[in-house]
């Protein structure tokens, strides 16, 4: 496995631990009947006003790990 699809594996791995700990999108809810996700509101504000505060940083690296370097 390269470098790169390691990287992604480990980040869609912390999300889906974040998720299984109970973590809800802010923008979205999930729709009952057939799973979809709906946009609710709210990023744009945030995003205008540079509002970032009580959100995860979700693809940060882990500080313990070597980041992850491409080589060419």
């Amino acid at each position: 496995m390269d470098c790169t699809a390691e990287c992604f594996n480990k980040t869609h791995t912390e999300a889906r631990k974040l998720q299984e700990r109970g973590w809800q999108p802010r923008w979205f809810c999930q729709d009952k009947e057939d799973g979809s996700y709906r946009y609710v509101g709210g990023y744009w504000e945030a995003r205008e006003r540079g509002n970032w505060e009580g959100i995860p940083d979700i693809f940060s690296h882990d500080t313990d790990s070597p980041p992850c370097v491409i080589e060419e």
